[in-house]
């Protein structure tokens, strides 16, 4: 029920305009009904007043609403804006691979690498680099790995954000 959600949260906002999360809401509604050009302004807009980790979030979305756009400039623009937070930083490494450029990915990739040492998305995309540069041996060792990787690194920001509705205001809510 998106379109019907972003209708409550864009009144959330008229209502309260300094509520951040109805703001990140209705871009988020926007964004899974295809409108993401109107998702890229109400998250664009959203930074401006969110917390630090909110506005990664935001900055995270905008650069999924511009690949889902085909407008991989823009999408590189926007996850460079938070090279400390993994998904973008996976989302712009694949970015860099898919484009010839999977030299600019590695030193990305090991930064995340400290961080999740065994994430099966870096270690799958890690391989992609090594094959990208014809690196056989990285390539192996990364397939390797990858038979004893774990899924670490949360790509998808939904299942969060409905869970907090859900815990709320949802059947979970109900039972309790």
């Amino acid at each position: 029920y998106y379109v019907a959600a972003e209708q409550c949260f864009r009144k959330a906002v008229e209502l309260e305009s300094q509520d951040v999360q109805a703001r990140y809401g209705r871009g988020f509604c926007l964004e899974r009904v295809g409108r993401t050009s109107a998702a890229i302004d109400v998250f664009t807009s959203t930074i401006e007043h969110a917390e630090p980790e909110l506005a990664k979030t935001c900055w995270y979305q905008i650069g999924r609403c511009h690949l889902r756009e085909e407008n991989a400039e823009l999408a590189e623009v926007a996850f460079r804006q938070t090279p400390a937070f993994a998904p973008a930083a996976y989302q712009l490494a694949k970015l860099l691979i898919r484009s010839g450029r999977a030299e600019e990915a590695i030193p990305i990739l090991k930064n995340e690498f400290s961080r999740l040492p065994n994430s099966l998305k870096l270690l799958q995309l890690r391989m992609h680099a090594a094959e990208a540069m014809a690196d056989i041996e990285s390539t192996r060792l990364f397939r390797d790995r990858e038979d004893r990787g774990e899924y670490q690194l949360i790509l998808e920001y939904g299942h969060n954000f409905i869970s907090l509705f859900a815990s709320r205001i949802g059947l979970s809510a109900l039972l309790t």
